[in-house]
């Protein structure tokens, strides 16, 4: 069976805005560190490295890298992720829905060879285009479908768009998003190659520097309905705030449920005499419930 999950393409913003700087501070200085631990050794010198900051971009890399882990570690299934970075003339497309490219080594060199955002100005609706065609494109279990069921040239498609961009206002993204869906429905799905999309999902997170809200704001809106093919929501979240934000969407998306393991114990240093202890969250399916059962 061919469901939303099947599909999911990341669309990244990958142009001038997503350089600034996340506002969180990194201390890099591990003298600091050490030093509220133990007395430094002789002849110790500090380095004095200033904290740093990681750029928007890198926010979004980590996140969707770990939305990605976490989805291949939990499932083995047909649950394929594309990622495509919206440059300002041209989408940039980093792995396709073959079985080979859903994994981390693969994601990694792909980002790596892609490189940091271009430092043009330019909006994502180049790159809504492309991630709309990507989910017309049949993956491996699809064409098999279809090959298996020669009387139906078309499968069911279903899918989800996860857009990251640093979102200004400046057009409403979701009646675009709609109108070029109905277009690729109408006039792109007319080729053999190329599937309808029956169903799918828009995820819109605008994302800001800690403690910078864009102007003029924009509210966090929930799923609403835009057409019967079409369903669309919009979160505004602080760059210190998405790591949450995208566990809660792999869960949602997913159906997964977080289990804890706690009183861990771990050392914090090689040599040390003592341990803390950890707990550890586990990711995991929802498991079954059954309600009014008799146990005899």
């Amino acid at each position: 069976m061919v469901d939303m999950f099947h599909k999911t393409v990341f669309l990244l913003d990958h142009t001038l805005q997503m350089t600034e700087s996340c506002g969180i501070l990194l201390d890099l200085d591990s003298s600091s560190r050490t030093s509220s631990r133990s007395q430094p050794q002789q002849g110790f010198c500090p380095s004095f490295i200033s904290p740093t900051s990681k750029s928007l971009w890198t926010c979004v890399v980590e996140n969707t890298l770990e939305y990605a882990r976490i989805l291949w570690d939990v499932f083995s299934d047909h649950r394929l992720i594309r990622v495509l970075l919206s440059n300002p003339q041209s989408t940039e497309t980093l792995n396709g829905w073959d079985k080979s490219h859903q994994n981390l080594v693969f994601m990694c060199e792909a980002f790596a060879k892609a490189g940091p955002p271009l430092k043009n100005a330019g909006a994502v609706e180049i790159g809504i285009k492309s991630a709309i065609a990507a989910l017309g494109e049949p993956t491996e279990l699809q064409s098999q479908i279809m090959e298996k069921n020669k009387y139906a040239s078309k499968v069911k498609n279903k899918g989800r768009v996860i857009c990251f961009t640093s979102y200004h206002l400046e057009s409403d993204l979701q009646e675009y998003f709609l109108n070029t869906l109905i277009h690729h429905n109408k006039t792109d799905a007319a080729v053999d190659e190329i599937l309808p999309i029956q169903e799918c999902e828009f995820v819109l997170v605008s994302l800001h520097p800690m403690g910078k809200e864009r102007k003029p704001r924009i509210s966090t809106t929930g799923f609403r309905n835009l057409s019967a093919t079409l369903k669309a929501e919009l979160w505004v979240t602080g760059a210190d705030m998405l790591y949450e934000k995208v566990v809660d969407l792999v869960m949602r998306h997913h159906d997964l449920v977080i289990t804890s393991v706690t009183g861990i114990p771990m050392k914090e240093e090689q040599n040390s005499t003592s341990s803390s202890n950890y707990d550890v969250p586990l990711f995991h399916p929802r498991m079954p419930t059954t309600s009014n059962t008799n146990i005899n």
